[in-house]
C-alpha cells in the first residue's frame, strides 16, 4: 500500500527530514503534519524550507539539502516567476 504524502482527506500535509553524519549515519529527525493541504510542488517547497529553519535552529553550519522534486531543485537555480510557490522558493534561497 503507498501513502500520498500530501493526504486530502485529511487536509493535512507531512513534512519530515533527517540529518545524517559525514559517513551517513542518522543523527537527528523531525516531522510536522500542518493544514491545510497543498499541492505537491508548494509542498515540497515548504518542506524544504521548514528543514532549513530547523537546521538553522540547531546552529548547524556548512549543510547539504536534498530534495526529490525535480521542479523545486529547477526553480531554485532558476529563480524567475511571481506566485506564493516562487515566494517559498526565494525565501529558501536566503537561509
Amino acid at each position: 500500500m503507498s501513502m500520498h504524502p500530501f493526504p486530502l482527506p485529511l487536509n493535512k500535509v507531512g513534512f519530515g527530514a533527517c540529518i545524517k553524519d559525514d559517513d551517513g549515519i542518522f543523527v537527528a529527525g523531525w516531522t510536522a503534519w500542518p493544514t491545510p493541504s497543498l499541492d505537491v510542488d508548494m509542498g515540497e517547497a515548504l518542506g524544504l524550507l521548514h528543514a532549513m529553519q530547523w537546521v538553522i535552529e540547531l546552529n548547524l553550519v556548512n549543510m547539504d539539502f536534498e530534495t526529490n522534486s525535480k521542479v523545486v531543485a529547477n526553480s531554485i537555480y532558476k529563480g524567475d516567476g511571481v506566485s506564493d510557490f516562487m515566494a517559498i522558493i526565494h525565501y529558501v534561497d536566503t537561509c
